[in-house]
């Protein structure tokens, strides 16, 4: 299983850290770009309670990643850019942690899926902001 239960710990530390992101980020910007920022940001959150679920499944505890670090951010295009690597990046390493993921394939899958829309997302509101 490809689930191991650091690597479960890896992802929810990493999901929430986006999560923080986004809602940093959403604070920053108006009108549309910042209700999709914020939509984005709960479904970092919702993620990272995915797999903090996944890990009690298997281990039996719950999941004490710790806070992630407050978000600096000094360009917001720059860190928007960075992150629709990160998006397509994430939706690449879901798509192959799927493969030997077992009982949690689907969840992997949408996901995958989720993250290639956060890029779509990242990419309209650039398109509006430059």
């Amino acid at each position: 299983d490809s689930l191991t239960p650091e690597k479960l710990l890896e992802l929810i530390r990493d999901e929430r850290a986006d999560s923080a992101l986004y809602a940093h980020l959403a604070c920053r910007m108006k009108g549309k770009a910042q209700a999709m920022l914020r939509e984005m940001a709960r479904q970092e959150a919702c993620h990272a309670k995915q797999f903090g679920a996944v890990y009690f499944l298997k281990t039996g505890k719950k999941a004490c990643p710790g806070r992630p670090d407050a978000p600096c951010v000094t360009c917001i295009n720059e860190t928007l850019r960075q992150q629709y690597t990160a998006e397509h990046a994430a939706h690449e390493a879901y798509a192959a942690l799927a493969e030997n993921a077992g009982t949690h394939r689907c969840m992997l899958l949408r996901m995958a899926q989720e993250e290639c829309e956060h890029a779509q997302l990242i990419l309209c509101i650039l398109q509006n902001c430059l």
